[in-house]
């Protein structure tokens, strides 16, 4: 069966498989890293999307459930992955514009554009997030 071909392999070969804290320390050179296991590891990308300027989720995301336009230039966006913190590291790049992201809190992410007068502007966006997952 597939799972006893599967097992004697790991065996026959000699396979450590990683476990998520395993891949969280990051430390670990003789660990075989399962695809249910890599997105532990701390260089892992945790969540990513593309939003309009109209505040509109764009197919494709990965880890976020919505995005919401707040007020100009003011974006909302819902992870459906929990980060371990607030410390986690959002980074946001906005059209020919300046994008700025901050964690409001371990499932949120604020994202602020602005133009290059510094005024808060609608813009479609790109959201990136790394960081440790609960």
């Amino acid at each position: 069966t597939g799972a006893s071909t599967a097992s004697a392999a790991r065996d026959n070969l000699g396979l450590q498989y990683a476990t998520q804290a395993q891949q969280e320390t990051a430390t670990s050179v003789a660990t075989t890293v399962t695809p249910g296991r890599q997105h532990f590891h701390p260089s892992a990308v945790k969540a990513h999307c593309r939003v309009s300027s109209a505040g509109t989720l764009q197919a494709g995301s990965y880890g976020v459930t919505s995005a919401v336009r707040n007020s100009a230039g003011n974006y909302t966006v819902t992870l459906s992955v929990t980060m371990g913190d607030t410390n986690a590291t959002p980074q946001a790049n906005a059209d020919r514009a300046f994008g700025y992201a901050t964690m409001a809190s371990t499932t949120t992410v604020t994202v602020q554009s602005y133009n290059t007068s510094g005024v808060n502007t609608d813009k479609d966006f790109t959201l990136i997030v790394l960081g440790d997952l609960a």
